[in-house]
């Protein structure tokens, strides 16, 4: 689920996509596929093993793949306060789409998001 590059897959492909809606729309594909294992590991009090690495994943290569093409030094707010705010409005949503029972679409997430 973490890794740096998108590949096609056999019910979704973005992998060609580098706008930030397409980008999340296919993690919370993966998410929602893995949402029992994600389930787990936070019932079994592990959560922080995942949305730690989760954090400086999406601080790191997801940005990194939103922001292709721009520089950071012109953005209006500081890149690691960004990167930040992404990652933790990202993993917020998760928690809340997950507490929800995730009936909502990984499109309707993505909207939001």
């Amino acid at each position: 689920m973490l890794a740096p590059g998108l590949e096609g897959e056999d019910t979704h492909d973005f992998s060609l996509e580098r706008d930030p809606y397409a980008l999340v729309t296919h993690l919370l594909y993966h998410i929602r596929d893995k949402r029992r294992d994600l389930a787990a590991i936070i019932a079994s009090g592990q959560g922080e093993g995942f949305w730690g690495p989760f954090q400086q994943w999406v601080a790191g290569p997801l940005l990194e793949r939103m922001l292709e093409g721009r520089d950071k030094e012109t953005l209006a707010i500081p890149y690691s306060f960004l990167a930040g705010h992404i990652a933790n409005s990202l993993i917020y949503l998760i928690r809340w789409w997950m507490e929800q029972g995730m009936t909502a679409a990984p499109e309707e997430m993505a909207a939001i998001f």
